[in-house]
């Protein structure tokens, strides 16, 4: 696989998981956030894809069960990611997106 195919792979795993960390953090659902962060075409091996998926739907599944209040202050420790380039070292996004807080 080209780094250019493996590059938005990696970087859908990065933009779903930080959401999906987000929301755990900022609600009662009572799961570890996700660690599953591959930063190589190596590390998609070994069912990373199903674990992936699986992760998003725990979340998912454990937001019907709880009440949804606003919690303040809001957790955004892990709105960060990094990324693997196509030359196989690792890059930090931060540098190329801004992030954004809302003001409350």
């Amino acid at each position: 696989m080209s780094p250019d195919a493996v590059d938005p792979l990696l970087r859908h795993f990065a933009i779903e998981t930080n959401p999906v960390n987000f929301i755990i953090r900022n609600t009662p659902v009572g799961i570890e956030p996700v660690t599953l962060r591959p930063e190589s075409l190596s590390e998609l091996g070994d069912q990373a894809v199903v674990e992936h998926d699986v992760n998003v739907y725990d979340v998912l599944v454990a937001l019907d069960v709880v009440p949804l209040v606003a919690r303040d202050p809001l957790d955004f420790r892990q709105l960060t990611s990094r990324r693997s380039t196509p030359s196989g070292t690792a890059g930090d996004w931060s540098a190329s997106t801004s992030r954004r807080r809302c003001a409350s």
